[in-house]
């Protein structure tokens, strides 16, 4: 059986189980799986025919466990009450403190962001060993005490590029900045 038909055979499946849902049949595979993952009951058995599809489709790894982090960001988002959705935001904060990651953690960021968890969002984007990559993903987030933190820990950044990013902060982040900037020098001075 091709790939193609694969997925529609699962589609059609997921389909008859939620008749109301006539978006299923449209969707792409990875709005299918998040659509699945995020479902009402994620039992293992669902998981386990998730897996089986990503197999039979060769879809590499990374790419599955992004579209998985992103439904389980999704579902910590949609959920109702306050106890399931600290429960659901702590499996993924446990995600991303996961050693050897297949989902990068830039990525992590830009999920948790659009998941409305600007506190994950930092944490993963914290863990970013490239320090332009994540200095500039913390600027796009608007996380202005880490940025400047991330600024001033960053002994070996050429003195160019330290008031390049001060200035960046500067300009872009609101006037309290300005106090983390100070604060920040206040230590550095120590």
């Amino acid at each position: 059986m091709g790939e193609l038909e694969e997925v529609n055979k699962q589609q059609e499946k997921f389909y008859k189980g939620h008749p109301n849902d006539e978006t299923i049949m449209r969707s792409s595979l990875a709005e299918f799986i998040t659509k699945k993952l995020t479902g009402e009951k994620l039992s293992s058995s669902v998981q386990a025919e998730m897996r089986k599809l990503r197999q039979t489709l060769s879809l590499p790894e990374p790419v599955y466990y992004t579209i998985s982090f992103r439904a389980a960001c999704l579902a910590a988002q949609r959920a109702t009450d306050a106890k399931e959705q600290a429960d659901k935001w702590q499996l993924v904060e446990g995600l991303i403190g996961e050693k050897n990651s297949q989902v990068p953690y830039l990525t992590m960021g830009e999920l948790c962001l659009e998941g409305g968890n600007k506190k994950l969002a930092i944490l993963a984007i914290r863990k970013e060993k490239r320090y332009e990559q994540r200095f500039n993903m913390l600027c796009d987030a608007e996380a202005w005490l880490e940025a400047v933190e991330e600024v001033f820990a960053n002994k070996r950044l050429a003195k160019d590029d330290f008031s390049d990013n001060i200035d960046r902060i500067r300009r872009e982040g609101p006037a309290f900045v300005e106090d983390f900037i100070k604060e920040a020098e206040k230590k550095r001075g120590r």
